[in-house]
């Protein structure tokens, strides 16, 4: 394994982005996350960004988008630990919706109580699969 000095909370952060017009890179030297915002501007130059990573394209490696099954599995594990009540069913009828991330995040976030151990349950999780994708990618976090 190639040991890089990755941010993990940086990572984290790019893991998580539900923006779908941002692309995330880990620089291989640094260990730094680059992120970069499409624009849909035709004609312009790009981004000194975009020029970095178009002219070492061995030196970044795109991270990928969450999963949206794998947030949904999270939520589905933060709901089977309420306790019965109110939150939980509400939470529960949510699930059965096409799209319920919004609507899930918007009734946790309205619940004080349940706010800080949703954060906390994402917070975990998005860090397993960032140490995870790190391994498949042969990178060990150097001071991990």
């Amino acid at each position: 394994m190639t040991k890089v000095p990755v941010n993990l909370d940086a990572l984290c952060a790019a893991l998580g982005d539900p923006r779908h017009d941002t692309t995330h890179y880990v620089d291989l030297r640094t260990g730094q996350i680059l992120s970069i915002v499409e624009s849909s501007t035709e004609g312009e130059d790009p981004e000194p960004e975009v020029a970095e990573v178009e002219a070492h394209p061995g030196r970044y490696l795109v991270v990928p988008p969450e999963d949206s099954q794998d947030r949904f599995h999270d939520m589905e594990e933060f709901v089977e630990g309420l306790a019965e009540g109110a939150l939980r069913t509400s939470l529960e009828k949510i699930l059965l919706k096409s799209n319920p991330f919004r609507e899930f995040n918007e009734t946790v976030h309205a619940s004080p109580q349940e706010r800080q151990g949703w954060k906390t349950l994402r917070r975990d999780r998005i860090r397993k699969r960032a140490v995870a994708w790190l391994e498949e990618q042969g990178i060990e976090p150097a001071g991990a």
